[in-house]
């Protein structure tokens, strides 16, 4: 089974504008007059961590968790208060970008997803790309295609649905695509925003709070929500021979997940972990020794996170498989003018 694990990146590269700077910017903009200096405040926060502290969605989620701090033991209020104003905009923002996705050019859209599922290795070196070869197209049994995905939208499911059933015939052996399962919510449905333990709550007399608890801290909500959304991850990544991470930043507000995928590599000697990383310029084809040395620091950036020790980094790093790309999905799904429109 192949289990691909999807973060923002993969509605970046279909041209969402969804990054946390996007929303940010347009959030802070977002002024009813008068505004309550309670909002003011938090925004003046974001405003002066971009760019210096904040590079990712996970590292604004750190930061929720870091800014507890700010507030008193007696205005745990206050926070829910910017907390669940902030989480408003972001659903709305999310939800108008989501609307502008034109789905028309259904055979474009086919031809580059069929193309990426099923050849995702084709770029890889030569020995990478026989073993996974071996693996995947000579693999003599039926293969699943699973998705899990950080993301609030629908984008993913919507692509996917739009490919052909079977998915893909190898002689005698079909393969399928699973199911898309939403491990932080969707759209107007409990979408999660926080931190991945209370540890990260920097405010000591929050962590009392049931309620600052149950807003902030993803694991705990998706608990209580009682959908086993957790235990239905845990389940795909068990079961999976390649695991794919594909546009996410390995951040700290999930670290709970690396550590899982971590115990999973280990497990098996045969496993393999496939880290696609996004690097805004490409890498020079001149010199190779580059391209060794940023895939170096990848797997070590996840080796990390995984919480190795030495030993077992020696054991598992030849299974990690780092493909840093510029563009790997050719399906820009919202036109310029759409954006311009927004941004206008």
């Amino acid at each position: 089974m192949v289990l691909f694990i999807v973060g923002n990146g993969f509605d970046l590269a279909l041209g969402l504008k969804t990054s946390y700077r996007d929303f940010v910017e347009w959030y802070i903009k977002q002024i009813k007059r008068p505004e309550d200096q309670r909002i003011s405040n938090f925004k003046n926060n974001i405003k002066n961590d971009i760019g210096a502290n904040i590079n990712s969605w996970a590292d604004l989620e750190i930061k929720l968790g870091e800014y507890t701090n700010l507030y008193k033991k007696d205005e745990a209020d206050d926070f829910l208060f910017i907390y669940r104003d902030m989480k408003e905009k972001l659903n709305e923002y999310i939800k108008n970008q989501e609307s502008m996705v034109d789905l028309s050019d259904s055979d474009a859209i086919v031809d580059a997803l069929s193309q990426f599922l099923l050849g995702f290795y084709r770029e890889f070196p030569t020995n990478t790309r026989n073993l996974l070869v071996n693996t995947l197209e000579k693999r003599q049994a039926n293969i699943q295609y699973n998705f899990v995905t950080f993301n609030y939208t629908q984008t993913l499911e919507d692509c996917l649905n739009l490919l052909p059933t079977p998915f893909g015939e190898r002689g005698n052996y079909t393969d399928t695509l699973g199911s898309v399962l939403h491990l932080h919510g969707e759209i107007d449905k409990a979408p999660l925003i926080g931190v991945d333990s209370d540890s990260q709550i920097l405010n000591d007399a929050f962590r009392s709070d049931k309620r600052i608890m149950r807003a902030l801290v993803k694991p705990l909500m998706n608990k209580e929500m009682q959908e086993n959304v957790e235990i239905k991850a845990h389940t795909l990544i068990n079961a999976s021979n390649v695991i794919c991470l594909f546009g996410t930043s390995l951040g700290d507000s999930d670290i709970s997940w690396w550590v899982k995928i971590g115990e999973w590599l280990k497990a098996s000697a045969s496993r393999r972990l496939i880290v696609f990383w996004y690097s805004a310029e490409p890498l020079s084809t001149l010199h190779y020794d580059i391209k060794l040395t940023e895939e170096d620091n990848v797997r070590m950036h996840f080796i990390k996170k995984a919480g190795f020790t030495e030993s077992e980094s020696a054991q598992v790093a030849n299974r990690i498989i780092v493909h840093i790309y510029t563009n790997i999905l050719d399906m820009k799904l919202i036109p310029d003018e759409a954006l311009q429109n927004v941004e206008a």
